[in-house]
């Protein structure tokens, strides 16, 4: 026993030092010091991120911070936007729609670094038209409920929204750089935060997924396939 509290002695502090923004997120940080940019930051490590980004970067517009209810924040000049996970709310909803709003007011052109980790695909939620956000969180919480991993999660919630599989670029007005701090296995972009800035570029399997797990949807979501967008950045 004691031999195993010395070894996590020795080896704790290093391995929550290298889990710090603080530690990570610099070097990403420095190219764009010298431009006026926007600030987005969704989940679970959004606090910190956010925190170090606001060291480096111009914010003529400020930003928009979205976390977990009870979060700390310690961000200044930024929206604050609190929302449930894992299941989203309607805090949620107002948390997307602050975000689009947020986008489509800054100046043509603009670059926004968007700060993305785990737990953004509930933070931020905004079904598709057809769909309310009570019948969504019914479909995910089924899903789940019945050992939907995160990737197939993921690829259900991609297709149900308005915002996620690229949906959020359409609300850009200039480049969304993504730097994302990844939760999943494999690393995939789409399937972290249900990838809001990655474009669905081939047919989705999420109806695989519904089929699977035996659930019906109220409704089926129109998937555009789409080509790489000028204003996406990762």
């Amino acid at each position: 026993p004691h031999q195993d509290i010395a070894y996590l002695q020795e080896y704790i502090a290093p391995i929550i030092e290298a889990c710090s923004a603080t530690h990570y997120l610099p070097p990403f940080l420095t190219p764009f010091e010298a431009t006026p940019v926007g600030l987005i930051a969704i989940g679970k490590a959004a606090a910190d991120m956010a925190q170090v980004a606001q060291r480096y970067l111009t914010l003529p517009h400020d930003g928009v911070l979205v976390v977990k209810h009870g979060t700390e924040v310690h961000a200044n000049k930024l929206t604050i936007c609190y929302a449930n996970h894992p299941i989203p709310d309607k805090h949620s909803v107002i948390a997307a729609e602050t975000i689009c709003t947020y986008l489509q007011s800054l100046p043509l052109g603009m670059p926004v670094v968007f700060l993305l980790s785990g737990g953004a695909s509930s933070l931020c939620c905004l079904p598709i038209k057809g769909m309310s956000l009570e019948e969504k969180s019914q479909m995910i919480h089924a899903l789940m409920s019945r050992g939907a991993n995160i990737h197939e999660l993921n690829a259900v919630r991609r297709a149900y929204s308005q915002i996620k599989g690229g949906g959020l670029l359409k609300f850009a007005r200039g480049p969304l750089h993504t730097l994302a701090l990844s939760d999943v296995t494999g690393d995939d972009p789409k399937v972290i935060g249900s990838g809001p800035t990655i474009p669905i570029t081939e047919e989705e399997q999420y109806m695989t997924v519904l089929k699977k797990f035996e659930f019906t949807p109220v409704c089926t979501p129109s998937i555009t396939i789409s080509p790489i967008s000028p204003h996406q950045h990762s």
